[in-house]
């Protein structure tokens, strides 16, 4: 489910990139990643794109993401899980 935008600056450019919740039960509910893609994806990493966990922070306005930590979906590995892509929006 969508839950924020998270909003930066790279190379003189602004870029906004959608934070998800996970909704389902169990252990990960609650927590927030995003799904992104970019110039790597198909190339040098999965085609579909990567993942990043972003820690939440009750009240806080902003989050550190840090882009060494993206891992790729469990769909990278087994076509026997379906992942969520990265919103067209955002690419």
């Amino acid at each position: 489910m969508e839950y924020a935008f998270a909003e930066f600056e790279l190379d003189g450019v602004q870029n906004q990139l959608l934070i998800l919740e996970i909704m389902e039960t169990g252990p990960q509910r609650g927590k927030l990643f995003l799904a992104f893609s970019d110039e790597t994806s198909g190339r040098e990493t999965y085609g579909a794109g990567r993942y990043l966990d972003v820690k939440k922070v009750p009240a806080a306005k902003t989050v550190e993401l840090d882009f060494n930590l993206a891992y790729n979906p469990y769909c990278a590995y087994n076509d026997k899980y379906s992942c969520p892509f990265p919103p067209k929006k955002i690419y």
